[in-house]
């Protein structure tokens, strides 16, 4: 995983020598298997933002010559808790994201269940990905909405 660190300037040369560390640590462990928490849009390399960075991770851990799985994951769910009171107060999460724009979110937590259990297992070989979506698409309108309301 590489964390985001909103305050650095130069975000892809911070992502890459945070990349850099992880993969040399893992050789330096002697590590055989290895998951990578990476996103989707991450096999495009440009044109996708901080995730151009995810990108460079998964070709520096490839190169390794080690089994590494990318965890290509949608949107984390958790990323809407930052705008809570934006939501509350005004019905909108706040992102440069266009608010029609249907796309899946996914909780931490079940990122988390997957890459312990192929960890765990030790099944996959080689350099492999999996995309990790949530159960349906939907837009940010309809995600800050929140449930139905019922009254009665």
């Amino acid at each position: 995983m590489i964390p985001p660190n909103y305050a650095v300037e130069g975000n892809r040369a911070y992502q890459n020598r945070v990349a850099d560390a992880a993969a040399r640590a893992a050789m330096a462990a002697g590590l055989s298997h290895v998951v990578t928490l990476s996103s989707v849009g991450a096999d495009l390399g440009h044109s996708a933002g901080p995730v151009n960075g995810l990108h460079d991770l998964e070709k520096r851990f490839d190169a390794l010559g080690i089994n590494v799985l990318h965890l290509r994951t949608a949107y984390f769910m958790e990323n809407f808790l930052r705008n809570v009171g934006m939501i509350k107060a005004k019905g909108i999460h706040g992102t440069p994201m266009r608010p029609d724009l249907p796309m899946t979110f996914i909780a931490t937590k079940d990122i988390g269940e997957v890459a312990a259990r192929r960890l765990a297992a030790l099944d996959f070989q080689g350099s492999s990905f999996l995309d990790l979506m949530g159960q349906q698409h939907m837009t940010m309108e309809e995600a800050t909405r929140g449930p139905p309301r019922v009254w009665k």
